[in-house]
């Protein structure tokens, strides 16, 4: 589950520094009417803290010979 968020914040950011914000996509695919139609529909969930997130970790364990 999210956590509760401000959604300028959540707008704002992106999830990996080389793709665009969500305010940075929307306005490159989106007419403004569809901006206001999913802000309207996302903002509310977001500042309420609804909805899950997905984190993608990697780890690396290396050995040195001998």
């Amino acid at each position: 589950m999210w956590h509760t968020r401000d959604w300028d914040v959540f707008v704002n950011s992106s999830p990996n520094p080389l793709l665009p914000t969500l305010a940075e996509a929307m306005a490159a695919r989106l007419a403004p009417d569809e901006i206001e139609r999913v802000t309207a529909k996302l903002r509310p969930q977001v500042e309420r803290g609804e909805g899950s997130t997905r984190f993608a970790r990697c780890f690396l364990l290396a050995r040195k010979r001998s």
